[in-house]
């Protein structure tokens, strides 16, 4: 009776370990691994990151390269871009898209570009647009409600002008360049589009004044 108890008894610790390690094994989670690479030219470059914690890996050979950090940052809704410039360089930002806050890398270490200037609140989301210009790189945070937008310079964000008040909506922002740059951003819900132009030293979004036409 006593070796039955006993063989019962190590039966529910064998079931009670392994269904302890199948949960931890198939456990859900919200946190996701983004994969990124680019080509500078002459060799190509990969980061890999968590969505939700921010948390970013460069690629060597046969292992990966935690990108350090200034100090802690809060679980939220990160996005990495990364583009290859100047041949032989490349330029990564990450951006907390619920609250606007940025990085970059340098020395292998995630450094936040200053705000410069309150972030207007909307509730909303941000978004980064990213382009090489050949030598150089440019990027474009937009806020995707308001349609707000900052160009990156040194180590801040600049506020584009605006010739006019904009109605909360969905807004998007894309780039394209290499010699040079242009920016296009567009209200997702009316089509209407504005192109970033240099207006008296000064960035200003100019509606683009296009027609739809049908084919006859």
């Amino acid at each position: 009776m006593k070796k039955i108890f006993l063989l019962l008894l190590l039966v529910a610790i064998l079931t009670t370990a392994c269904a302890h390690h199948q949960s931890d094994q198939f456990s859900s989670s919200d946190d996701e691994l983004e994969l990124l690479t680019t080509s500078t030219g002459f060799a190509w470059v990969a980061l890999r990151y968590n969505t939700t914690t921010g948390e970013t890996w460069f690629h060597f050979p046969y292992y990966w390269r935690t990108i350090n950090e200034e100090g802690p940052i809060v679980p939220s809704q990160y996005v990495v871009q990364i583009i290859g410039f100047g041949g032989s360089h490349w330029a990564a930002i990450r951006i907390d898209s619920q609250s606007g806050r940025c990085w970059t890398i340098l020395d292998s270490t995630w450094k936040e570009i200053t705000m410069n200037m309150p972030v207007a609140s909307t509730g909303g989301m941000y978004g980064l647009a990213m382009v090489s210009t050949g030598d150089s790189w440019e990027a474009i945070r937009f806020d995707m409600y308001s349609g707000e937008s900052w160009l990156h310079f040194t180590n801040g964000w600049r506020l584009l002008s605006e010739n006019e008040k904009l109605p909360e909506s969905q807004y998007i922002v894309r780039m394209v360049g290499e010699d040079g740059w242009i920016a296009i951003r567009m209200d997702r819900n009316s089509g209407k589009s504005w192109m970033l132009e240099t207006v008296k030293n000064d960035y200003l979004w100019i509606e683009m004044e296009m027609d739809v036409k049908q084919d006859q």
